[in-house]
């Protein structure tokens, strides 16, 4: 594509993100008063849904009244998290059909997970018509009963855990309770499949980056004196290519030869990157950095990737905690603290403080709750996005270059569309909608003459930001 057609390409994509971003798109809050029966998006529509709503919650509230208003876009906008829809769920009587829709499409989270016993008390207790505070009681008695030696079993086990609930759901109470606590092992809190997918997409990330700096590489190295040095340095047949071309690299240097040196840093950053057993998380990150301050995009951060990929670490984690929390709650402060929420806390303390007394216990314990809850999060559809776009759209680069045919919107779009929609399938997401803001800046990616990567998508919402900002200031 010539530098003309490019830049008229590049002039369409960024007027439509910027038409995106000033629309108005699917959000929680619309959700929220179609859930009271209310038509209307205007002030006194979304006033008249608020009251609809708080005649039939009960107290406790699932939160406070300025924050429920924002749920309908009074006075700021809020989406419910996990645990207050579920408590919304409850207020309104909700099957667990249409809880799984509440939680998929009005606040873009996965399904209820069968692998999380409070998650399965809940759906039970639904499906009984219980109240939310019958439901806890049921998870304490749960947590009380759990065998501190418990192994969890980090295997793909949810569907049949599912298939098991859907037989034991109609027990007494009691039986049920007795299914739980006889399978305890198998409620590890997370979905494998999603933490597979979430492996494959970044492994298959790195495996493209790879191929490109491969082609970088061999581009750059053939620019050099590289394969004379070799044929006089008649090296051993058992040196790999690393290595020669970390020594030529290093005798370029120590001689000083007319190469230049922004040329021999690029040639060690792509020789390392092509030849590196490990996987590393900041290639990634890379990809998918966005600065932009209060973008609809989403930022995809070292802690965070970091977090997501040690799903399994961090879940057993938050379990324990739960499980201490709920014995340190019956003890008296002056008693000698469990030995084995002792090892607990030495074990997640850089100089394995172990506490002595159930006081000094709840102290530590509390707070590496609250700490921990924020690093214990289910992996998003959000997080998948970015990374499917990437892989979509090397893909299908990969198959025109293949085949030599010319790109195709409509087919390059269907391939992301597609791998959208049978990750999340599987993963119990919500399936592709443009209806919403993200869905729809991604899809805009897809212009008629040519892609256009996430970096790029981040520049033209920066950029569509920044029109909004001095159209402001002018005025």
């Amino acid at each position: 594509m010539n530098t003309t057609r490019r830049d008229e390409s590049k002039k369409k994509f960024y007027a439509e993100v910027k038409d995106i971003l000033e629309k108005k798109h699917r959000e929680s809050s619309w959700y929220m008063m179609e859930l009271m029966g209310v038509e209307g998006k205007e002030e006194a529509d979304r006033k008249k849904a608020f009251r609809i709503m708080m005649n039939k919650l009960t107290e406790p509230y699932p939160a406070s009244r300025p924050t429920m208003r924002r749920w309908f876009g009074i006075n700021g906008m809020a989406t419910p998290n996990r645990a207050q829809a579920y408590m919304i769920s409850f207020c309104l009587g909700f099957s667990v059909q249409r809880l799984n829709h509440f939680l998929q499409e009005g606040i873009g989270q996965p399904a209820a997970q069968y692998n999380d016993y409070r998650e399965v008390i809940f759906l039970y207790c639904l499906d009984h018509h219980y109240s939310y505070e019958q439901a806890l009681k049921m998870i304490d008695g749960y947590e009380k009963s759990f065998q501190t030696q418990t192994q969890l079993i980090h295997t793909h086990s949810t569907n049949q855990l599912m298939q098991e609930f859907a037989y034991h759901k109609n027990s007494s109470k009691e039986a049920f309770m007795k299914w739980m606590r006889e399978n305890s092992q198998f409620f590890k809190g997370y979905s494998l499949t999603t933490l597979d997918y979430l492996n494959t997409y970044k492994y298959m990330i790195i495996d493209v980056i790879r191929e490109d700096a491969k082609r970088s590489l061999d581009n750059l190295i053939r620019e050099t004196d590289f394969a004379t040095w070799i044929r006089m340095k008649c090296s051993a047949e058992s040196e790999k290519e690393y290595q020669l071309i970390e020594k030529y690299i290093a005798g370029a240097r120590r001689k000083k030869k007319d190469v230049n040196n922004d040329v021999l840093e690029m040639l060690h950053e792509l020789n390392h990157m092509v030849n590196s057993k490990k996987a590393y998380n900041s290639t990634i990150i890379e990809l998918f950095s966005n600065e932009v301050k209060q973008s609809p995009l989403p930022e995809l951060t070292s802690k965070h990737l970091s977090d997501m990929l040690n799903t399994p670490l961090q879940k057993e984690r938050e379990i324990r905690t739960n499980i201490a929390l709920n014995v340190l709650s019956d003890m008296e402060s002056k008693e000698a603290c469990p030995e084995w929420i002792g090892r607990f806390i030495a074990d997640y303390t850089k100089d394995s403080y172990y506490a002595e007394t159930v006081l000094e216990a709840k102290v530590w314990v509390e707070k590496f709750s609250k700490e921990h809850h924020r690093r214990c999060q289910l992996i998003q559809r959000e997080d998948f996005l970015p990374m499917i776009l990437y892989v979509a759209q090397k893909q299908y680069q990969s198959s025109i270059e293949q085949k030599e045919s010319r790109y195709e919107q409509g087919e390059a779009l269907d391939v992301f569309r597609d791998m959208v929609n049978s990750t999340f399938a599987a993963c119990g997401m919500r399936k592709w909608n443009p209806m919403y803001e993200l869905d729809a800046l991604l899809a805009a990616c897809y212009q008629e003459d040519e892609m256009f990567y996430f970096g790029e998508l981040c520049d033209a919402v920066n950029k569509a930001q920044e029109q909004v900002l001095t159209a402001g200031h002018a005025m």
